[in-house]
């Protein structure tokens, strides 16, 4: 399509306000689609708004493109016979919202047009390129609608002009400054609100517990006991935290003693074993709001043992932590094992992980338990990791 306005035969000024870069080749011949015109040998000058192409022999020609008809640009790497262009995609209902002069002798309607740039190198042609690209990406022409100023008609000052520019740009900077505040105020006092509703819950549900522990099971009826299902569910009425405790100490050694109510009946569901990393979730899960750090359950863990709490938090070997009930005894879950592996010939760590409902993390340290106790043997094969009876501490004896 013909897109290049004819800006009149007197030479003037065309980017006098359009200062925001400016970029000129020489050398420039102009296709109309796939076909050359007779604008040949002209000057390219690229501004914030518009491309300029000015004839370089006889200076009587200029011509613009607006910068708003360029949908997209594709650059053609220059061969040994032509030279290297920029293709410019143009939009087709551009010219419905562009003040025309008239055509440009010999153009035809197309939808693209070429710039051959027969003195420049491949490189500078891309620079070219990606100077053009910034400049569709700023999109200026949405800022201020500038007028071509012919040689001969001076404005008194380019200060207001730029000044307008500056106060446009300056005040959506401000309203994105604005957008980002309000979003984030948002986010925190949606927080904060569901924290604080959160913990009118809890206060409930302590009322509740309260209100229900001086009577029996058997004294409840069945919505009572639905009812102290629920709560139990919600967890912790009122966690330990930081701001409660004196000293750092003092909240490790509180903390501990919530963790130990909490796991003290856990562990006896999980046969007296967890992973720490499990026991970690779980606690934060239960505490619902004021979630604790990792370093803080590991001293708080560390402390169960100090106090001699009936949760302790225990070592493996292989440097795997775990909690168990204080009470656990190494000789009674190394018997445990021995009896299943002698009903099922042998045991793996999957499948005692499965039978039991554990980690296989943890099932193998049990198993290598009662390996050390030497009640079970090891065979390493190409089909994995398995555990016999030990037959012959049993034939010794």
């Amino acid at each position: 399509m013909d897109r290049w306005i004819v800006c009149g035969p007197e030479p003037f000024s065309p980017f006098a306000n359009e200062t925001l870069h400016i970029v000129d080749c020489r050398g420039l011949r102009l296709y109309n689609g796939d076909d050359r015109t007779d604008c040949e040998n002209g000057e390219l000058t690229l501004t914030s708004h518009r491309l300029v192409w000015k004839d370089s022999e006889t200076r009587s020609r200029w011509l613009y493109l607006p910068l708003k008809t360029i949908s997209y640009t594709e650059f053609v790497d220059r061969t040994f016979t032509r030279s290297a262009k920029i293709k410019l995609i143009l939009f087709e209902n551009a010219s419905k919202q562009l003040r025309t002069n008239y055509h440009i002798p010999k153009m035809a309607r197309h939808h693209h047009i070429l710039l051959s740039f027969r003195q420049s190198r491949s490189a500078e042609v891309r620079n070219f390129q990606q100077t053009l690209q910034g400049a569709l990406k700023e999109k200026c022409w949405h800022f201020v609608n500038l007028p071509l100023l012919q040689e001969g008609k001076k404005t008194s000052s380019d200060a207001p002009v730029r000044s307008q520019r500056v106060g446009i740009l300056n005040r959506d900077k401000e309203k994105l400054e604005e957008s980002e505040k309000s979003i984030k105020e948002a986010f925190s006092g949606d927080l904060e609100a569901l924290k604080a509703q959160a913990k009118k819950l809890l206060e409930v549900a302590d009322t509740y517990t309260r209100t229900l522990a001086p009577s029996s099971n058997d004294e409840l009826d069945e919505d009572q006991r639905a009812l102290q299902g629920v709560i139990l569910q919600l967890g912790i009425a009122q966690p330990v935290t930081k701001d409660q405790a004196k000293s750092t100490t003092q909240y490790h050694k509180q903390l501990s003693e919530e963790l130990c109510g909490i796991f003290e009946a856990t562990l006896k569901v999980t046969r007296g074993m967890m992973l720490l990393a499990d026991a970690y979730c779980v606690a934060n899960r239960v505490r619902g709001v004021d979630l604790v750090s990792p370093k803080d359950f590991l001293k708080a863990c560390e402390m169960m043992n100090q106090q001699s709490m009936p949760v302790r938090m225990r070592v493996f070997e292989s440097g795997v932590h775990i909690l168990e009930l204080a009470t656990q005894s190494d000789n009674e879950l190394v018997h445990d094992l021995l009896s299943l592996v002698r009903k099922c010939d042998y045991i793996t760590s999957s499948k005692l992980a499965e039978n039991r409902g554990m980690s296989v993390v943890l099932a193998t340290e049990q198993l290598l338990l009662a390996e050390r106790h030497g009640k079970l043997c090891r065979d390493e094969s190409v089909a994995g990791l398995r555990f016999y009876p030990n037959l012959f501490v049993e034939m010794s004896r």
